[in-house]
Order: C-alpha cells, then structure tokens, then sequence
C-alpha cells in the first residue's frame, strides 16, 4: 500500500472531509467562482479530487465492512420509490 494501511475508521473519514474542501475548490476553479474562469487543468484537477474522493469512501466501506456495491444497489431501489421534488423550503 501507500502507508495509509493504519488509519482508523476515524482517520479515514477525517481524511475524507478534508478531500471534500478540496473538491469543493476544484468546482468553484472549474466554474469561475471566485476565480479565474475555467480551464481544461481545471477539469483534470476537478476529475482527480473526485477520484481522490471515491477511494476514501472505498477505504470506509471496507474498514467497516460494508459491502459498498450492494449499499448502493439497495439505497436506490429506497430512492426510486420516493417522491423527489425541486421546492426550497420557505426560509
């Protein structure tokens, strides 16, 4: 591995959180906000801190023994039942 084979469940989502204000960066860059407009590196780096993402939620599922692929089957057969709409709620 890439020395990251002793972090707690704890230290994972703590990573997690912290690769998420990246993502968070990587769209305001991709769409303009707050600074320059976006360029294909944008994108690229955009593309890499959701990848970065995706493996933290990996390493989760798996230091908490969850079988990620069948969660995510099962919380979309609960989802395609349910009544989605786009109203904010009044403030």
């Amino acid at each position: 591995m890439r020395g990251f084979e002793d972090e707690s469940l704890r230290d994972v989502v703590l990573l997690l959180v912290e690769e998420i204000g990246e993502l968070a960066k990587a769209v305001r860059r991709a769409i303009g906000l707050k600074v320059g407009a976006g360029a294909q590196e944008d994108r690229k780096l955009l593309s890499h801190e959701l990848a970065d993402c995706l493996i933290y939620l990996l390493d989760i599922a798996n230091l908490a023994e969850i079988d990620l692929d069948e969660a995510f089957r099962l919380k979309e057969e609960l989802n395609s039942s349910k009544m989605w709409t786009s109203e904010k709620p009044a403030v």
